[in-house]
């Protein structure tokens, strides 16, 4: 499984204006609605993890109650996922794509692990609680781009390599049988 890391920095510009969000993902950051979103290379399955840098003290975390109990995985109302951009996302319910999700780090982290299996759009909203004052937090809503494919992609060195071993494989044993069917392998008596 890989990792995949997501930091995101709440500022508030005067004490009564509403909080802001940077987020920075790779070499990209983004803010004000303009959020990169994550590509899943093809191939492996990963857990993003987002982390919040309370860099300003606002006292901001995940909101970590529970949407759905029952759901599999359980489902919380930190993140809502739907399959599809620009989709509507409800809490509750999670594409197939999303193993687990959950939040920890005394909640200023959220992990999902994403199976990433179909090559598909996840557009998700993170959702946050914070002291009274601040009143409601904005949400983020950017995208997951899946690259899909647990499968043997046919054009990678590694699948041309095994392919080429088994026909060689196939070729010295297709050898070995001609000749003992013709005789010239023998096969020697024991010794007494």
């Amino acid at each position: 499984m890989k990792h995949d890391h997501v930091t995101l920095i709440p500022s508030r510009i005067n004490e009564t204006g509403p909080i802001t969000w940077t987020m920075i993902h790779d070499d990209r950051f983004g803010q004000g609605g303009n959020y990169p979103d994550i590509d899943l290379e093809k191939g492996d399955d990963y857990r993003i993890i987002f982390t919040i840098v309370d860099i300003n003290n606002l006292g901001i975390k995940f909101d970590p109650s529970v949407v759905d109990p029952g759901s599999k995985p359980k489902a919380i109302n930190a993140i809502w996922i739907a399959e599809g951009s620009g989709v509507q996302k409800n809490p509750g319910a999670y594409p197939d794509q999303i193993d687990q999700a959950g939040v920890q780090g005394n909640g200023k982290q959220l992990r999902i692990d994403d199976k990433n299996s179909d090559a598909v759009t996840l557009t998700y909203r993170l959702n946050f609680v914070g002291p009274p004052e601040l009143g409601t937090i904005t949400p983020i809503d950017p995208e997951i781009r899946n690259g899909g494919g647990h499968g043997v992609d046919f054009l990678s060195m590694e699948a041309v390599a095994a392919v080429l071993g088994l026909a060689v494989l196939a070729l010295v044993g297709l050898l070995w049988f001609t000749q003992w069917r013709s005789g010239r392998v023998h096969t020697e008596k024991p010794i007494h």
